[in-house]
């Protein structure tokens, strides 16, 4: 929920490219991607969910005030990923700029969790291109930047494959 704002998709006139603005008071926990906020899978297997053969073009555009318990995470094409999930030749072209107050962001997803309970999660052929732009923040316990995935934690591991960041991290001085 975000109050005194609201999330935007907008066809920005000088680029002629998307733009998703997030802004307001988020009450609970954002999680926003390009193509995908959140996922979550409690099979494994055949079954568990596969993303593949994905292009982000939008920007996302952050500037939120949040609570204490913040754990946002923003994402070039996932926001939060819990579970197994096949993740294949997917491109973020996007740029993520961050005003305050994200604690994950990642150019192609911003936080993965596999727990004991889920199989090998397989992800290849990932390729961040946008720039990642962090102004400010006011975490204390973070906040993580990375060009493919800030934060993970899996049981048992991932397989990855043929991971590529061609873009720019730049981060404020408060940072």
């Amino acid at each position: 929920e975000i109050n005194g704002g609201g999330c935007n998709f907008v066809d920005d006139a000088k680029t002629q490219k998307p733009v998703i603005k997030i802004e307001g008071t988020v009450k609970k926990t954002p999680r926003i991607g390009g193509v995908m906020g959140y996922h979550s899978t409690y099979v494994s297997g055949a079954n568990c969910a596969s993303l593949q053969n994905l292009t982000n073009y939008a920007d996302i555009q952050y500037n939120t005030v949040a609570g204490s318990t913040n754990q946002s995470s923003v994402g070039g094409i996932l926001g939060h990923i819990n579970g197994t999930m096949v993740f294949k030749n997917c491109v973020n072209n996007g740029d993520l700029t961050i005003e305050k107050d994200a604690k994950y962001v990642g150019g192609i997803a911003a936080s993965y969790i596999n727990g004991a309970k889920y199989s090998l999660a397989d992800w290849a052929n990932l390729t961040n291109n946008g720039n990642i732009i962090a102004k400010s923040a006011t975490e204390t316990n973070g906040p993580w930047f990375a060009g493919i995935l800030p934060r993970t934690k899996s049981t048992p591991a991932v397989v990855w494959k043929n991971m590529h960041n061609n873009g720019d991290i730049t981060v404020g001085p408060n940072i």
